[in-house]
């Protein structure tokens, strides 16, 4: 079993690889790790990252089946507030991977596990008030003067009329 340093991505030499022996490997995957998700991905980690854990072994020339676990504390924000909401995750991970390649990056493997993964809508409590769409303020702390009902956005005005 290998323990990646935290800063460098966690590769595999697949040559190493037998077709009778699995690999292990265990490692943590930070924040800094986040490479193509960056921007599609609305969920961050706790310092310490989410704990990877799996296999990887051969079953013939160029073709791998990965086994992994992702595990750990991520936040995403309330749909309403936008408030940090910690989600407890515990994830499974199974894919025949087929390469040329000398070595494999298994964080490819977990941004795909993360993303397919990341709830639709997370709130922060059930009944959440959000945020005023005039002002801005969070409605769970405090209330607004804020007059919505009365006023309608001038570029729907054109809508009231077909009604």
């Amino acid at each position: 079993m290998i323990v990646a340093d935290l800063e460098k991505k966690m590769k595999i030499e697949l040559f190493k690889l037998t077709n009778s022996k699995p690999f292990d490997f265990v490692y943590y995957f930070t924040n800094k790790d986040k490479i193509t998700l960056a921007e599609d991905y609305n969920g961050f980690f706790a310092n310490e990252g989410l704990h990877v854990q799996g296999t990887i072994y051969r079953l013939s020339a160029g073709e791998f089946q990965i086994n992994f676990t992702v595990s750990g504390e991520i936040f995403f924000p309330c749909a309403r507030c936008l408030k940090a909401v910690n989600v407890e995750s515990f994830y499974e991970y199974s894919d025949v991977v087929q390469t040329k390649n000398l070595d494999i990056e298994i964080n490819t493997w977990v941004e795909e596990c993360l993303f397919i993964n990341e709830p639709f809508r997370v709130l922060c409590k059930e009944n959440c008030k959000g945020l005023c769409p005039k002002c801005g303020i969070n409605l769970n702390k405090a209330t607004c003067n804020c007059k919505l009902d009365s006023e309608i956005d001038p570029r729907l005005d054109a809508l009231k009329k077909l009604l």
